[in-house]
């Protein structure tokens, strides 16, 4: 998992968008010594939602 500041989110956040949703990596981001994650949501099909509820 690759770790930026939060600094870099805020000048290439759209790169960093299709980083994430081309390679289905998240990323982790360090601010004020938290970390958090921006993680790929993917759909669920019909079935597997069924299968949830």
């Amino acid at each position: 998992m690759k770790t930026i500041p939060v600094d870099k989110l805020t000048t290439n956040f759209i790169n960093l968008l299709e980083e994430i949703a081309t390679t289905g990596n998240p990323i982790e981001l360090d601010w004020q010594g938290n970390r958090f994650q921006i993680l790929p949501v993917h759909k669920k099909s019909g079935i597997a939602q069924m299968k949830d509820e």
